[in-house]
């Protein structure tokens, strides 16, 4: 196809320069190199501080943030395996909805009036992240689960641009979220039990994320969008946790003629290729996560803004539909946020449809859907273990009580008071006996609620293995054998390479395999969820 045709791999040639348009440089007759900068947080705001989120507050007097795109705007995409297409906007309340083939369908009325700040596929689920809160529904609106982030943030539509901060990713058992008003990235249960929490590079939110399979030789990961820095920053998926550090940070290309990159979001393939969006210079940058997250191919002309169809203007989400072998597989869905549509796109740079979207009229009631649930204390919500001394306890308020106690024994030494939540939750570090007392001083009543919780915090290791080919079978034998200190061994995983599970199953000490290849690494996964280090299987001694 010509330049200006469905063809914007910029592998092809071009004839001409398309002439950039003054206009979209221009927003709130600010250039558009300063709107980025207000906000990403690096120039103030008249009347406001330097960074509008540094410390939150409450109230009319909170500071606010710059948004690049109007709140009809679209700032989240996901797709389905049937091609259904989910736009989320800032303003909330609903998303919209488009048929394989680019139709509007009928919008879906979410559980929030939240901006959405990110959206992601798994499986048969759609899940909303909102800045404080993540639900998890069918396709048709049904709640199967809603929980806040832990701690409790206080996560306005007036702060922290939606397009640009904030991302949710789910891989499996594991919910990965950038927080969008906070700096943390986190990892959670399905359920909603804060796993690990780690503060990203530098003082802004990151944007969006993305779980990365493994690939030649390199682990599964969490790349993370950091749009204040113009890098990616990578975590180790199976080893992520509190206070851990990115494996690797990666600088996006520049741009000729172009502005500073801003990352804003990022999708992965099977593969370990990344489709890395680029907002300020209207660009997809694809990247090889098995090769030092090389970029080999550049879509939609940057650093030109256009509302030609395969050209963007202010992206700032993306969506891959699995690679399942149909005529989507692979393809792209980008968020053209301030051309108000979604394009989807051949990772190699064809144009199939540009669609306009906006958000439907219905809103659902601003309340708070956090049911207290049991009048029992629990742990976790009831889980048998933890990885972290840090729980979250859930225990309904009696009548008449005002203030909290908790503490990690019986007398109540060295308890905290505070006041009841609304919520019922509330964050607090047991100790390794995992035991949680908690009572209600001036309820009326001199009952103590009490739970426990395994906390396993140790890594489970392999202590041998052998593999060796069994004639009679015709098959190849695995005999391993490993040790846990506290929750017992639950998952034993294979590999040929490490950076990808050929074999995850229920802890045996014997595997039969018919590929021997498999048996080149092996590993151990406790109960409580811990994952222990790849040990080399010893082989047979052909000599």
């Amino acid at each position: 196809m010509l330049w200006g045709g469905n063809d914007h791999d910029l592998g092809a040639t071009r004839a001409t320069a398309p002439v950039r348009r003054p206009a979209l440089r221009r927003v709130l007759g600010l250039t558009l190199t300063t709107a980025l900068a207000l906000a990403l947080g690096s120039a103030p705001l008249a009347g406001a501080s330097a960074d509008p989120v540094a410390a939150p507050v409450a109230g009319p007097a909170a500071a606010r943030t710059s948004f690049l795109a109007g709140a009809d705007k679209p700032t989240a995409v996901a797709v389905a395996s049937d091609g259904t297409t989910f736009v989320g906007f800032r303003n909330g309340g609903t998303l919209a909805r488009l048929s394989s083939q680019d139709d509007a369908l009928t919008p879906l009325v979410l559980d929030q009036p939240d901006p959405v700040t990110d959206l992601e596929v798994s499986g048969k689920s759609l899940w909303i992240y909102y800045g404080r809160s993540v639900t998890q529904m069918t396709f048709d609106g049904v709640v199967k689960k809603r929980w806040l982030l832990r701690p409790e943030v206080w996560c306005p539509a007036s702060v922290r641009d939606p397009g640009l901060y904030g991302g949710i990713a789910v891989q499996g058992r594991t919910v990965y979220v950038a927080q969008r008003c906070g700096t943390k990235l986190q990892a959670y249960t399905t359920g909603g039990i804060l796993l690990a929490s780690t503060d990203l590079p530098g003082t802004k939110p990151g944007g969006g994320l993305a779980y990365v399979p493994g690939s030649k030789g390199v682990p599964a990961r969490v790349v993370v969008a950091l749009p204040g820095q113009g890098t990616l920053a990578a975590y180790d998926a199976a080893t992520l946790s509190d206070g851990d550090k990115p494996r690797t940070q990666v600088r996006l290309p520049k741009v000729a003629d172009g502005f500073s990159p801003m990352p804003t979001d990022l999708s992965a393939d099977k593969l370990g290729q990344l489709a890395v969006l680029d907002a300020a210079n209207n660009a997809v940058f694809m990247m090889d996560g098995g090769n030092d997250y090389t970029s080999y191919r550049t879509l939609g002309h940057p650093a030109q803004a256009s509302a030609k169809m395969g050209w963007l203007d202010l992206p700032t989400a993306i969506a891959q539909h699995p690679q399942d072998g149909t005529k989507r597989a692979g393809n792209l869905y980008v968020a053209d946020t301030r051309n108000g549509r979604v394009q989807r796109w051949s990772n190699g740079g064809y144009s199939f449809w540009a669609s306009t979207v906006e958000p439907g009229s219905d809103n659902p009631a601003a309340d708070e859907p956090w049911a207290c649930g049991t009048d029992d204390l629990l742990i976790n919500r009831g889980a048998k273990y933890t990885v972290t001394r840090r729980v979250m306890l859930q225990v309904a308020t009696p009548e008449g009580a005002d203030t909290i106690e908790i503490a990690n024994n019986k007398a109540f030494e060295d308890s905290w008071t505070t006041d009841v939540k609304d919520s019922c939750i509330y964050d607090w570090y047991t100790s390794f006996s995992g035991r949680v007392f908690v009572r209600f001083p001036g309820s009326g009543t001199d009952a103590v609620w009490r739970d426990a919780i395994v906390v396993d915090t140790v890594a489970p290791r392999i202590t041998s293995a052998k593999a060796r080919w069994v004639r009679a079978e015709k098959t190849w034998r695995l005999d391993v054998a490993g040790s846990d200190k506290k929750s017992g061994l639950g998952t034993i995983e294979v590999s040929r390479t490490r950076s990808k599970v050929a074999v995850s199953q229920k802890w045996q000490n014997v595997l039969k395999n018919a590929d021997g290849r498999v048996f080149t690494w092996v590993r151990a996964v406790d109960k409580a969820g811990n994952t222990g280090p790849w040990r080399a299987v010893k082989q047979p001694d052909y000599s």
